[in-house]
């Protein structure tokens, strides 16, 4: 069998199976199929990858890593971020379910980087903003470099990052402006927007604080570390402070 690699059945099967060797190890595979054509044209490729592992071409993917889908590999990277405790990840969720709609279901080896430049293309298309589609497109190169990471699989496509260097902030309030539109909204809001007004602080940084960050004596409120997107804690002075 060594080198050209054999085609049988297994008793109570209607599948082929086919039988070859990598790196001294024979690696057994079903061909999925009652049909011997099916067989023979998967142990040809599986013989070809080998050849090519051995050359130091390719890695060789084998059955195991030809069976898992890409989904998995999301389904992977939503729990160790969990794990990790990252921030926003309700925000990241939304980005990992337009992935999951375009790969979930595909297997992650047929995954190259032509078919993830084929889904930005479409993403720009509908009018997405690049940072938008960086953001997709990332998450599903974090789940690849974690399987990699993990010896789920040994290659991960190249996914390319686009320029950002249009994104800028627009449509900034004047204190005016600022002011007419707080009117418009409930009271139990308004505080909450005078304070990011004023501060400049995100929406999630100023939901994340307690009374456990007020310091009375100081004058001050402190954002933690733990709650800031950059890592950093921020403080801000209270000019004015009553009971």
């Amino acid at each position: 069998m060594r080198g050209n690699g054999r085609i049988f059945k297994r008793p109570n099967s209607t599948f082929y199976w086919i039988a070859y060797c990598h790196r001294g190890k024979e690696v057994r595979e079903s061909s999925s199929s009652a049909e011997r054509k099916d067989a023979e044209r998967l142990l040809k490729r599986r013989l070809k990858e080998v050849g090519a592992d051995s050359l130091g071409l390719k890695a060789f993917v084998g059955p195991s890593q030809d069976r898992v889908l890409a989904g998995e590999l999301l389904d992977a990277l939503e729990a160790d971020l969990r794990i990790r405790k990252v921030r926003s990840l309700a925000g990241i969720q939304s980005h990992l379910k337009q992935v999951r709609a375009a790969f979930g279901d595909r297997r992650a080896m047929v995954i190259t980087t032509e078919a993830v430049d084929h889904y930005i293309e479409s993403r720009l298309v509908e009018g997405m903003a690049p940072a938008t589609a960086n953001r997709e497109t990332g998450l599903l190169a974090q789940a690849f470099r974690l399987a990699v990471d993990r010896r789920r699989l040994s290659v991960a496509p190249k996914i390319r990052r686009l320029s950002e260097s249009d994104n800028v902030r627009m449509g900034f309030f004047e204190h005016a402006g600022f002011m007419a539109m707080v009117e418009k909204l409930p009271d139990y809001v308004r505080d909450f927007c005078h304070f990011g007004y004023l501060t400049g602080w995100r929406r999630d940084e100023i939901a994340s604080l307690s009374w456990a960050d007020l310091d009375i004596e100081a004058r001050m409120i402190q954002l933690r570390g733990s709650e800031a997107k950059n890592g950093r804690a921020r403080k801000v002075a209270l000019q004015h402070f009553t009971d």
